[in-house]
Order: C-alpha cells, then structure tokens, then sequence
C-alpha cells in the first residue's frame, strides 16, 4: 500500500489536496473533479471519481464518509476495498468491476462496510470476483450497519457471496439481489420491513433466513420471484403461522412448504 497526494485546482480558482491510501498496478491516469476536499480528511469520494480506473488494486481511506454516483465505476481490479467510516454509497459507485480478486485465490475478496447505511440502485452490479469460474474467489461484505439497499444493487450472474447477514436491514430494493449466488445463507435482520419486487429473484442459497416476528412486506405482482435455488426459508419460530397465512401474507404462504421455524436452522461447520 502507498500513500498518493492528489491536488486537485477548482474551476473558481485556488487549489486543494488530499491524501489516499491505495495499490497501483502500474501507472495509468486517473480523475477526480474539484468536489474533492479538504487536506488528508477528504470525507467523500467525487463523482466519476476513479471512473474506468484499471491501475487501482485497492482503497483503504478511514475518513471517507461517501462515495459519489460511479466513483469507481468499472475500476475492474479493485481487489480489497476498505471504508470504514463511509455510510452512504452512490449510484452504480461499484458497477461493473469484473475482475476483482485472482484465479485461485485462496482467501475471499473483502468489501468491508460496517457503517454505511445505504447503498443505492446498482451499486455493486456485476461485481464479481473474476467471472464464472469456481477457482476465483468468493466475495466477503461486512455490511454491519445496512439499512437500504436500491434496486439491481447487487445483481449479478456469477459466483457471488459467502454468507451474508445483514442485521439492521429495513428495506432490499427491486431486484436488489437477482441471479445473486450465496455460498450457504442470506440473513435478514429482525428490522427487515420490506421487501420489494423481485428482490431474490433467481438467487442460489441453501438458507434464507428472516429474524423479522411480522412478515415484510412483498410490494409488487411477483413478491420475491423465482426462489427455485433458495432450498429452506428460516423464520421466528412463533411467527411461522403468519409467514404460512395465505390470506393476510399470500405471496409469502406460496413459499409455505420451504418455511420452518427458525430453531431448525443447523448452521454450516
């Protein structure tokens, strides 16, 4: 890792610089606009920031709070991102990046988090750990603080996520996950409240687990899609008989026969 200065002129005149810490893998160009502030505590990540960047490898920045509408759009060998005091990712901040992490690799690629609150439509569209193929890497987010999340944010084709659980999610966007694959299982805090169209559409996991006592809300015509691949649904062991009721929760009863109290849930080894 290497500390890189970034002086950025403003349009009005004057000048401003920040310092990031980040992996180069050679020296190609990079952008930035002049939204960028404020010494070594730049608290947000400009718009279109590292657009189509193919040099940077990884960020590590403790102080960025934001990251603007595709500040790192299609910066395809991202391999680690660290930002743990962001709260707030923009529109398609991380779409498209295709290559992240290496064949074989080992170890997961990590996205850590922890504070961020919202993550909005096609953040993290089409990230994936290289392509396809089983000998690249599983994608590992720490997402402790989740609240919303936008629609197509993590839609993908590919090999995708180890477990995931988001304990303080309230709302999952349209499509949020579609054609999404979990290594295990997906968790859904008890303050989950909605969750909208298509959201799991064509997901692969062996669990579904829902901490929420009062079914989430399914807005839309088709609920939460196909769930072919999800194999079990994991609810509150007293709420079962609500997430099964086909009158008053009829999109969540279809899925009657994949839901089981949560005491059965046997978590992997």
């Amino acid at each position: 890792m290497t500390w890189f200065r970034a002086d950025v002129p403003p349009s009005g005149g004057g000048g401003t610089s920040f310092d990031f810490l980040a992996n180069f893998e050679n020296e190609n160009s990079w952008f930035l606009s002049d939204e960028v502030i404020g010494g070594t505590t730049a608290t947000f990540i400009a718009a279109y920031g590292f657009y189509r960047n193919y040099s940077i490898t990884g960020v590590d920045l403790s102080t960025i709070e934001e990251v603007k509408v595709q500040g790192f759009y299609h910066a395809d060998r991202l391999k680690s991102i660290n930002l743990p005091n962001c709260t707030t990712i923009g529109q398609e901040a991380f779409r498209d990046i295709l290559y992240a992490g290496n064949w074989g690799q080992t170890t997961p690629v990590v996205i850590n988090l922890p504070k961020c609150k919202t993550i909005g439509n096609s953040a993290f569209y089409g990230f994936r750990a290289g392509g396809n193929n089983q000998n690249y890497p599983y994608l590992e987010f720490h997402l402790d603080a989740l609240e919303t999340i936008g629609s197509t944010t993590f839609q993908t084709s590919s090999r995708g996520f180890l477990s995931l659980y988001l304990p303080k999610i309230k709302t999952l966007g349209d499509s949020c996950f579609a054609s999404q694959t979990f290594n295990d299982t997906l968790r859904l805090g008890e303050d989950c409240a909605e969750m909208k169209q298509n959201c799991l559409n064509n997901v692969t996991a062996t669990n579904l687990i829902v901490e929420a006592t009062t079914p989430p809300s399914l807005p839309g015509n088709n609920g939460l899609g196909t769930i072919t691949n999800i194999q079990n649904i994991y609810v509150p062991d007293a709420s079962v008989s609500a997430y099964t009721d086909s009158t008053n929760y009829p999109k969540w009863a279809q899925h009657s026969a994949k839901i089981h109290p949560i005491s059965n849930y046997t978590p992997s080894a």
